[in-house]
């Protein structure tokens, strides 16, 4: 796929939800936004909820048998001391519950975690407490063929524009799922990631490259982060709510 053809495609990524009419927004964040950013307010002001985890996966038929896994965060009511606790290995200070009940009826803004290269959604799960305790329900992703479980050079390196895709057909299993779909405010969907996930999200809210830094500098692409970073620095300008690291 040649990079002039990258923008076109973005914009045509097959979203098959019922909702489509009512035209989800699409915001763009990068895991280093501020909480006093606009998509971190969440609904509910200043309100802190216990938070819910639960880990879907599909299988997508039109995509070859294409799986993905995802871990939703959620506002949960804790209404039993016997709620299971989630923990998560090698992390202190995470305070979630194993498929706890809904906080309540009401649709929540979503946000879709991209992860970084190689990496998982579950690693940013403190990111993902904060912005459910806040309102919000995140579901973290893990790439097809690029997380740390399941991975290949080609998808890491080369295949960079399935992770949209992965974005796109995560948001639409949730749309169309009978218990998140009714959860969901699909007028208010945003996407974050860090580092090759902070990449996916500017690229998903439309952002382009520059002609000015056309050319990536070598001390840069010689870094881990140095494809986020790029992506950053290069799109700002051109996605909304987009914020420097």
């Amino acid at each position: 796929m040649r990079k002039n053809d990258v923008p076109g495609f973005i914009r045509k990524f097959p979203l098959p939800v019922r909702r489509r009419a009512r035209g989800a927004t699409l915001a763009c964040a990068l895991l280093a936004a501020s909480p006093t950013a606009t998509l971190a307010q969440g609904t509910q002001g200043s309100a802190t909820f216990p938070v819910g985890i639960r880990e879907p996966d599909y299988v997508d038929p039109h995509e070859g048998g294409r799986h993905l896994t995802l871990r939703v965060f959620y506002p949960a009511a804790i209404r039993e001391r016997s709620a299971t606790p989630f923990v998560l290995p090698f992390f202190t200070k995470l305070n979630l519950h194993k498929d706890a009940e809904a906080a309540d009826s009401d649709k929540h803004p979503l946000v879709v975690f991209s992860h970084g290269r190689g990496s998982n959604g579950l690693y940013y799960a403190w990111f993902a407490e904060f912005l459910a305790s806040h309102g919000y329900i995140v579901a973290a992703l893990n790439h097809y063929r690029a997380n740390t479980y399941d991975s290949t050079i080609a998808y890491l390196a080369n295949k960079l524009w399935q992770r949209p895709r992965d974005v796109a057909r995560s948001i639409s299993f949730l749309l169309n799922d009978p218990v998140w779909g009714k959860s969901i405010d699909a007028d208010r969907i945003g996407v974050a990631g860090h580092s090759q996930g902070g990449f996916t999200a500017l690229w998903v809210g439309g952002a382009g490259q520059s002609r000015k830094v056309s050319r990536l500098p070598t001390r840069l692409a010689q870094q881990p982060d140095g494809a986020g970073i790029f992506a950053q620095r290069a799109a700002a300008r051109r996605c909304p709510g987009a914020r420097r690291a």
